[in-house]
């Protein structure tokens, strides 16, 4: 999730506040990218674009769709699938409610929606917090669930911490879950008292919190992140992060690969020209990003196992940005990451803005790429490696807001060159925030 806007009033956000003119969903055939755009308020836009980064539907699920099978508006917190289900599906993750929805991209249509935490009985409501969803086959998903169910007694199937099945054909909940509390452990936390004094330690649960999912051969990785539940202290703290193997046809971890020195490591991303390996970017402290803060190349071989082949540690590197948000792999050791602005942590000078970078794992070379106007700006980028075509979504600044993509070329081993920017829904003044192939 990232930090949202400063409210800015109806007139400005008009897709938000406006009543909206219903319209039905629209076959959209040929789509390849979809650009998630909002402005974590409320409202949400998918738009989509064709092969050649065109595009070809604005804003074409928003808060003014009307359909029977859908719920609108759009929650502020939306998320896309790592890998989609195909070109003519389209899978929409809302988190802050944990509902699932399928879309027939060429049909025009709903195929059915899911709520993954739901339990009438239950004698407390439960927010699973969903973050990603990945495809078997026609009758098989799972869906990552990132947060534990505090009633010690809850279901099986409703504690959390685990990865949920589900039939994406009829959007319907299976019986079979992939539980991943074995990687909870604890950490020493410093607890504050009400005038923000420390006031002594407390041992604390880091739970796994499952995150992000990507495939690495017939195997699936999943970034863990291993934080605390509650602000109520120093903040969200971190144990030593970490990644679960899991074989997704049996259901069953194969492995497990603790990754020394890092932390809070739920993003994992495809490699385009190595199916069997997968990029873990491990965020750390958001208190003080860069003492564990890091990249990792990892492989995994035919029985499930994980090794690391490159790592990236910022703590190895003096003066380097700490880009480990919102990754592409380019292939090979190469990828793009974003270093997310602010105040600086440890010398509380002004704001920095975001900033893209161009690493390579291998030699651990960072280049800046790009440098957006305003901090929260750079959102989650999409490559297709046949193209050669690299999207970056920027918001731009407050003051200055843009809403749309920067389109780069990438072209062998030269870095990636900036090729315009497009506009996207720039209607509805929501920020584009993420892209995804499809």
């Amino acid at each position: 999730m990232r930090v949202s806007l400063p409210a800015l009033g109806c007139a400005v956000l008009a897709l938000a506040c406006e009543e909206p003119v219903p319209k039905p969903l629209q076959p959209a055939p040929g789509a390849r990218f979809a650009v998630v755009s909002t402005n974590y308020q409320g409202a949400t836009a998918i738009s989509l674009l064709d092969a050649e980064a065109e595009v070809s539907a604005h804003a074409w699920a928003s808060p003014s769709i009307a359909n029977p099978d859908l719920r609108t508006p759009l929650a502020e917190d939306v998320a896309l699938p790592t890998i989609s289900a195909s070109s003519s599906r389209l899978t929409t993750i809302e988190r802050s409610i944990g509902v699932i929805t399928h879309f027939d991209l060429e049909r025009g249509a709903v195929i059915g929606q899911l709520k993954v935490d739901e339990n009438p009985d239950a004698r407390a409501s439960y927010d699973s917090n969903p973050q990603d969803v990945y495809f078997v086959h026609e009758g098989l998903a799972w869906v990552s669930r990132w947060a534990p169910n505090a009633d010690p007694e809850a279901p099986e199937d409703l504690r959390g911490t685990d990865l949920l099945a589900f039939d994406p054909s009829e959007m319907r909940q299976l019986d079979q879950r992939i539980d991943l509390s074995g990687f909870d452990t604890t950490v020493t936390q410093q607890r504050i008292d009400d005038d923000g004094d420390p006031d002594g330690e407390v041992e604390s649960t880091a739970y796994a919190r499952p995150s992000r999912l990507a495939p690495a051969g017939v195997h699936l990785v999943v970034g863990l992140v291993r934080g605390t539940l509650s602000l109520a202290f120093s903040g969200f703290d971190f144990a030593e992060g970490m990644v679960a193997v899991v074989d997704p046809v049996a259901g069953e971890v194969t492995d497990a690969l603790t990754l020394d020195g890092l932390a809070n490591c739920g993003d994992v991303y495809p490699v385009p020209d190595a199916p069997t390996r997968v990029i873990v970017a491990c965020i750390g402290d958001w208190r003080d990003l860069g003492p564990r803060t890091g990249l990792l190349l990892l492989e995994v071989d035919g029985t499930g196992s994980a090794s690391v082949v490159e790592r990236f540690a910022l703590a190895d590197h003096e003066g380097a940005a700490p880009s480990a948000q919102f990754v592409a792999s380019l292939g090979g050791t190469r990828l793009v990451a974003v270093a997310t602005g602010g105040t600086d942590a440890r010398s509380r000078e002004e704001a920095m803005p975001d900033a893209l970078f161009l690493i390579d794992l291998a030699s651990g070379e960072q280049t800046l790429l790009l440098e957006s106007d305003g901090t929260f700006a750079l959102g989650q980028p999409a490559f297709d490696s046949t193209r050669g075509l690299l999207l970056v979504p920027d918001a731009g600044s407050i003051e200055a807001p843009i809403f749309g993509l920067h389109r780069f070329r990438v072209e062998g081993d030269a870095p990636p060159t900036r090729d315009g920017f497009i506009e996207v829904a720039p209607g509805t003044t929501l920020a584009a925030r993420a892209v995804h192939a499809l």
